[in-house]
């Protein structure tokens, strides 16, 4: 293995996704609501990987955000502190802010929320905590310094979800890297404002609606590995887990599974040292 910016976000736990990772070889992995058995198989297979954890919960209320804030993390240390050393990071809520307008996302609670969050679980726990993880372009990137400078600021990690526009056919083409590459407006807006902020993590990459039906499994994979490519350009950034792996009978989120494709195969000859892409003895995994 060679260490890039290709990342996997894993949706389940088992050997079928251990099947599957091991033709990916990502280098960056999100895991949501993993058993702490598979958490620690995956930091084995993958011991120089960075790991994002996130807790799915289907209720995300904001009402006293600075209590809501440590209450969740709290819940998050339940499974991140026995994987203390396995997993890196961790997220809170994911894509509070979605589509709508600033007065309706309420940006304020949003912000006390994760501040609350990231003191409790740095402060209490010693884990990482992750912020940001909008929905697709859902802020704009000069609304990050002027509303969530407390939140980025005390957090050790930010992610971005990083989508092409909704009638996009390919995330490199066309008007895709409008949506991708916005990280760097977000990047550029925070450090024109002085806004401290730990590394970025694209938590989530891919078209808006999912590949599938849209371009071809090769052309997907070209676009993951070309946006990898771009991310080399940014030293601020980690790398990008890729939206997603699932279980193969997942109905919900089928347009967007790599499960059952030749996309892990093309994915993981980049992601290895031979015969294309040799590596350094510091890279190998």
């Amino acid at each position: 293995m060679r260490v890039t910016k290709l990342g996997l976000g894993v949706y389940g736990s088992g050997g079928a996704f251990l099947t599957d990772m091991a033709v990916w070889r990502p280098s960056v992995i999100l895991l949501m609501d993993p058993t702490v058995d598979f958490a620690r198989q995956v930091r084995q297979a993958y011991p120089h990987a960075f790991i994002v954890g996130r807790r799915f919960v289907s209720n995300q209320p904001l009402d006293n955000p600075a209590a809501r804030g440590a209450a969740f993390a709290d819940y998050v240390a339940q499974l991140a502190t026995p994987l203390k050393g396995v997993v890196n990071a961790w997220m809170s809520y994911n894509e509070v802010s979605g589509f709508t307008s600033q007065a309706d996302n309420n940006y304020a609670d949003w912000n006390n929320f994760q501040v609350a969050f990231a003191q409790r679980l740095q402060g209490t726990y010693g884990v990482d905590a992750v912020a940001g993880n909008e929905g697709p372009s859902a802020v704009a990137p000069a609304d990050y310094p002027k509303y969530f400078a407390g939140a980025i600021s005390a957090s050790h990690y930010f992610g971005v979800h990083a989508y092409a526009p909704p009638d996009a056919h390919s995330i490199r083409q066309g008007i895709g890297p409008a949506g991708v590459l916005r990280y760097r407006q977000i990047h550029d807006a925070l450090a024109q404002a002085g806004v401290k902020t730990g590394p970025f993590i694209l938590t989530e990459t891919g078209l808006f609606n999912g590949w599938r039906g849209v371009e071809s499994e090769a052309d997907a994979a070209a676009d993951f590995i070309w946006l990898a490519g771009e991310l080399d350009k940014d030293p601020y950034v980690i790398g990008q887990t890729v939206f997603g792996l699932f279980d193969p009978g997942n109905q919900q989120w089928q347009g967007f599974n790599v499960a059952s494709t030749s996309i892990p195969v093309t994915i993981g000859d980049f992601n290895s040292c031979e015969p294309a892409h040799p590596c350094p003895p510091s890279q190998q995994g």
